[in-house]
């Protein structure tokens, strides 16, 4: 779903969608992370160190993401639990903790498998 300035005038830009035309080296408009990835190496940076960069980044964000996804996970049954409540029709919430950690954990594996990879080819060129 986008909003436009019709819809929501004022509106800061949050987004904005690049297309590359047909016949432009794919290359040329490449993300600004293979710049700063690169910049690093002179600077002092080991190879290992950027992808250990990479890795840390991907866990921040698998972290963020687990995070939020937990404070949905409890608020959502709190306030159902506070309405059964009310009509006298206690409800105990049961949290599959095991699925919880095992999904977290793949979506780690996954996010540092898959920056590391693209940094290391990035490195590459």
């Amino acid at each position: 779903m986008y909003v436009t300035p019709a819809n929501a005038p004022g509106a800061p830009v949050e987004r904005i969608d690049v297309r590359v035309r047909a016949g432009t080296d794919p290359a040329v408009v490449a993300a600004g992370r293979v710049a700063e990835f690169t910049a690093l190496r002179p600077a002092g940076a080991t190879r290992a160190q950027v992808l250990r960069l990479a890795a840390v980044e991907a866990l921040t964000v698998v972290a963020a993401g687990a995070l939020l996804g937990l404070l949905v996970t409890f608020v959502t049954p709190a306030g159902t639990g506070a309405a059964l409540r009310l009509l006298a029709a206690p409800a105990v919430a049961a949290v599959p903790w095991g699925a919880l950690g095992a999904a977290t954990g793949v979506c780690a594996a996954l996010a540092v498998a898959a920056a590391t990879v693209t940094t290391a080819v990035a490195l590459r060129r």
